[in-house]
C-alpha cells in the first residue's frame, strides 16, 4: 500500500472547504464524509506499521546472550521523521530467540533496508563514521539473509561478519606465580588507527605503524587464559616485536604475522622459560566464535567470589565456576577448590621431595589436635590452640602458608613419568597448587562454627584427611584430619592415599 502521511491535512482542508451542509434530508454533509474518509486513511496507515525483528543465523545462544544488544538501523524510500528518529542506532536486546527493540520502533515501509551492529552506537546511521584508536575491540556487522512480513512484524534474518582479524596468545611459563602485566605489539605493518563504518564494516583512512598495547590484563600468568588482540585486517604479513610484561618486567620476541584476514583467528602460543620467552606452536582458524570481553574488574573482587576455570573472577556463582576466593587484596588472591577431586592421592609415587622440611611447634611433637572442644587427658598433652591471627613462625608447619611456592620447588624436581600422585592434578588445573599445612589449618578454622565465617551454599567443606604440600622429612608429609582436626606429620608420601583439595592463584 502507498503511504504519504503528509496529504492526509491538506486533503481533509481541501475536502472541507469545498463542501456545504446537509440541507436536512438526513444525510452526512460533505465535511463529515471528508472527514471519515481521512480517519480511515490514518486508521489504515497505522494498521500498516509493524515492528521489526532481528534473528541472527549460524551463531549459538550462549554467543547471543554474550552479546546481549546490537544497534539497528534502517535506509528507508521515503521515511517520516518519526521513522528516521526511531531507527537511528537504537539498541536491541537479546531474549526468546532473536533481538528486539525495548523502546517502541514501527514503520510500514516493508522494503526498508535495516542494518545492524556490535557494539551498539547509539543515534549512528548507515551514514555516519566512527574513528577508532588501537587497542581496538570486536566490531560486527549484519548481513541479511532473509525476511518474512507478517501481521505486526518484520522478521529480519542476519549473518553477523566481524570486520576485525584477532591475534590470540596463550602464555604459561615455569613459575606458578608468575603475574601477566600486559602485551605490546610494535610493527610497521599494523595499523594502529582510522575511520570506521559500523553497519558496512568498511575502514577508511588507516594508519599504518606504531605501537599497540592491550589494556592491562593483570592476571596470573598460568591460569590457561587465553588474551586476544583485535586487528585490522590486512593482506600482507606482517613483521612484528612482541613484548610480554611479566612480574613488571619485559620479556621479547620478533617473529612475522600471517596476511590477518577479516574474522580469522591467528594463534601464537607462548612459553616464558628460564627467563626467555618463545613460541611453542602456532596456527590460523578462517573463522571464530564471540568471546565477551568484560571480565569483572580487579580492584571489586572480594572474599566470597568465585574464580572461573577460564581465570576471571565473578561475583555470582555459575556453571563455570570451580573456586571461591579466601584471601585476597581486592586484585589478586587465593582461591580454594569447590569440592575436592575425585579418589584418593598420595603425596607421591616415590621419595619426591622439595628439600624443605619443617618442624612442628615445638619441633619435637609430630602430631596434635588444633582446638578440640572436649579436652581429653590426652588432647592436653596433644592440644595445638590455632587462630589465622596468631604469630606462629614461617619456620614450623603451622605457619607456613605458601604453598604454592612448595608446589613449585615439587614440579622442579618431578621427572618426566612421573608415578602416581597428586602433582600430575596440579598440572591439569592451570593456576592451582597444594596447600601448605598452614592453608588447610586456616579452612579449618573458617569451618568451625566459632570462626562465624560464612561459605556459599556451592563451597563443599572439607572432611577426612587430606594432603598438604608440607613436608616433615624426605620420605614423610603433614596431613590434616578435617574431621577431628588432628594433625600428623608421620605419614609416608608413598603408602598414605588421602583427600585432596587444591587451591588456585588468581
Amino acid at each position: 500500500m502507498k503511504r504519504n502521511t503528509i496529504i492526509i491535512p491538506s486533503l481533509l482542508s481541501a475536502l472541507l472547504m469545498s463542501s456545504v451542509s446537509c440541507t436536512g434530508d438526513g444525510q452526512k454533509s460533505r465535511p463529515q464524509e471528508a472527514l471519515h474518509a481521512a480517519e480511515k486513511i490514518r486508521e489504515s496507515w497505522t494498521e500498516s506499521k509493524k515492528s521489526v525483528e532481528v534473528e541472527i543465523a549460524g551463531r549459538t545462544d550462549a554467543e547471543l546472550w554474550s552479546m546481549k544488544e546490537v544497534g539497528l538501523t534502517a535506509s528507508f524510500r521515503d521515511a517520516t521523521m518519526s521513522e528516521l528518529d526511531a531507527f537511528s542506532g537504537i539498541p536491541y536486546a537479546y531474549g526468546h530467540g532473536c533481538f528486539a527493540s525495548r523502546q517502541p520502533a514501527v514503520t510500514a515501509d516493508s522494503t526498508a533496508v535495516f542494518m545492524v551492529s556490535y557494539p551498539v552506537h547509539k543515534g549512528k546511521t548507515n551514514a555516519d563514521t566512527l574513528t577508532l584508536h588501537a587497542p581496538f575491540g570486536e566490531n560486527l556487522f549484519g548481513k541479511e539473509v532473509s525476511r518474512s512480513i507478517q501481521d505486526r512484524v518484520i522478521k529480519v534474518k542476519m549473518q553477523l561478519v566481524s570486520s576485525m582479524a584477532v591475534l590470540r596468545l596463550q602464555i604459561e611459563s615455569d613459575h606458578l606465580q608468575d603475574q601477566l602485566g600486559s602485551f605490546t605489539l610494535l610493527s610497521d605493518r599494523l595499523y594502529t588507527d582510522g575511520r570506521y563504518l559500523p553497519y558496512s564494516g568498511q575502514w577508511l583512512a588507516l594508519h599504518r605503524g606504531g605501537t599497540i598495547r592491550t589494556k592491562d590484563i593483570s592476571c596470573l600468568l598460568n591460569n590457561g587464559r587465553p588474551h586476544d588482540v583485535y586487528l585490522v585486517p590486512s593482506d600482507t604479513a606482517s613483521n612484528v616485536a612482541l613484548i610480554a610484561q611479566v612480574n613488571n618486567k619485559d620479556y621479547a620476541l620478533r617473529t612475522t604475522l600471517p596476511p590477518l584476514r577479516q574474522g580469522s583467528l591467528t594463534q601464537l602460543n607462548l612459553k616464558l622459560v628460564k627467563g626467555k620467552l618463545s613460541i611453542g606452536s602456532s596456527w590460523v582458524e578462517t573463522s571464530r566464535t564471540f568471546v565477551d570481553q568484560t571480565p569483572i574488574a580487579c580492584d571489586t573482587v572480594r572474599v566470597g567470589y568465585y574464580l572461573q576455570n577460564d581465570g576471571r573472577v565473578v561475583s555470582a556463582h555459575n556453571a563455570h565456576c570451580i573456586a571461591m576466593v579466601i584471601e585476597t587484596d581486592g586484585k589478586h588472591g587465593k582461591a580454594i577448590a569447590l569440592k575436592d577431586e575425585d579418589g584418593r592421592h598420595l603425596f607421591s609415587g616415590r621419595a619426591l621431595s622439595s628439600r624443605r622440611f619443617f618442624p612442628t611447634i615445638d619441633g619435637k611433637s609430630p602430631e596434635g589436635r588444633l582446638n578440640p572442644l572436649k579436652v581429653t587427658p590426652l588432647d592436653s598433652i596433644n592440644k595445638i590452640v590455632y587462630k589465622p591471627s596468631m604469630p606462629y613462625k614461617e619456620s614450623c608447619a603451622l605457619g607456613y602458608a605458601q604453598g604454592a611456592t612448595l608446589t613449585q620447588m615439587l614440579l622442579n624436581r618431578m621427572g618426566i613419568n612421573e608415578p602416581a600422585g597428586m602433582l600430575p592434578l596440579v598440572q591439569t588445573h592451570k593456576g592451582s597448587y597444594v596447600p601448605s599445612l598452614g592453608e588447610l589449618a586456616k579452612v579449618y578454622y573458617l569451618q568451625q562454627p566459632y570462626s562465624k565465617f560464612i561459605f556459599s551454599s556451592e563451597y563443599k567443606p572439607l572432611e577426612g584427611e587430606h594432603l598438604s604440600s608440607s613436608e616433615s622429612s624426605e620420605k614423610t608429609f603433614y596431613f590434616l584430619d578435617f574431621t577431628t582436626g588432628a594433625v600428623s606429620g608421620a605419614l609416608s608420601k608413598r603408602y598414605a592415599p588421602m583427600n585432596l583439595r587444591l587451591f588456585y592463584l588468581f
